[in-house]
């Protein structure tokens, strides 16, 4: 069965959470009363600076994204976005494993969209250009790309992919979570990264013992 990869990348995922859309998503899964009014009022007022060589800016407010280091942050985005996942699994579309239908992958702000043929990606497609608009937050089209893997019959016939107006780009490999996925699902290129990298402190090693600083 081919498969159709879909990686998405959300633009400046925690800076551009549209706040309002956060306290709705707050309590649609239940957190209200006094600790949904705790996390908005820790949001009442959020103010940054810029360092210009030695010296800072005046205070200037923001009023989109998440606080910058915050712990809670991570929790809040993860909620946010927990929104678009509901929707993905509740389409009919997606890869089949065993009786498990699976159309999505999602880790914090990588996204990751799977079916079976052109018309089912985009579909899936369709369902996130409009969630994300509804939602107010966007995506990177320059590192959003499709990878195609081939069934049996080694190849995959291609089309025309669309997240609203912008096509994306079809590629051989996208890196995602660290690791080069490829279509041919060899992992050549996260073998040979990983191996010229562990050369390389190989030879760092071996330069130390040599110079006898063990």
């Amino acid at each position: 069965m081919d498969s159709h990869i879909c990686f998405l990348d959300i633009r400046k995922a925690y800076d551009t959470v549209f706040r309002e859309g956060l306290w709705k998503r707050l309590l649609d899964i239940g957190v209200n009363g006094k600790m949904w009014r705790v996390i908005r009022n820790i949001y009442e007022t959020v103010e940054s600076t810029v360092i210009l060589g030695e010296e800072l800016t005046e205070w200037f407010s923001v009023e989109l994204g998440l606080k910058q280091g915050c712990t809670l942050s991570p929790l809040l985005f993860l909620i946010f976005v927990e929104g678009l996942s509901q929707k993905l699994r509740k389409c009919s579309v997606g890869l089949k494993a065993g009786h498990l239908s699976i159309n999505h992958l999602l880790f914090a702000d990588d996204l990751a969209l799977c079916a079976g043929s052109r018309q089912e990606m985009q579909k899936l497609l369709d369902l996130v250009y409009d969630y994300s608009w509804t939602w107010r937050f966007l995506f990177n089209i320059t590192k959003s790309n499709v990878v195609l893997v081939a069934g049996k019959k080694k190849h995959v016939l291609a089309g025309d992919y669309y997240l609203g107006l912008e096509k994306l780009k079809i590629v051989k490999a996208y890196n995602y979570l660290g690791l080069e996925f490829e279509d041919t699902l060899k992992w050549n290129l996260t073998r040979r990264r990983l191996v010229a990298k562990a050369q390389s402190k190989l030879a760092l090693l071996s330069k130390a013992i040599g110079e006898g600083q063990f």
